[in-house]
């Protein structure tokens, strides 16, 4: 599954690349907030399959994962360029937040199932 999930996230981010450099309307800023976007979703998506949580909460953990990830990506994707004043990236950060909270309740909580 780890093999699965790498992959898929580094097809991803080259595919990220590989439009940043065709569309001129995909600026750089956002192709780097894309990217780690995906980078991060990727970290966090390693993180449920490597932990010993319950086999039907990790697989809902990682559809979770994946559905903030593509969220995620599509709200980088049109993020403005300017860091002041940004809703976007308080959004970006707000979902990285839920996606490690998520992961740190759910190996907490295993603890005493």
């Amino acid at each position: 599954m780890k093999k699965i999930i790498i992959l898929a996230y580094a097809s991803l981010m080259l595919l990220t690349l590989l439009g940043c450099l065709l569309f001129t309307v995909f600026r750089g800023y956002n192709a780097l907030f894309c990217e780690l976007s995906l980078l991060i979703s990727m970290s966090v998506s390693l993180s449920i399959v490597s932990f010993k949580i319950d086999p039907v909460y990790k697989i809902s953990m990682v559809i979770g994962a994946t559905i903030l990830a593509a969220v995620s990506y599509l709200i980088s994707m049109f993020m403005p360029n300017s860091l002041t004043n940004n809703v976007a990236l308080f959004i970006q950060a707000v979902i990285i937040i839920v996606e490690v909270l998520a992961l740190a309740s759910a190996r907490y909580f295993t603890r005493f199932a």
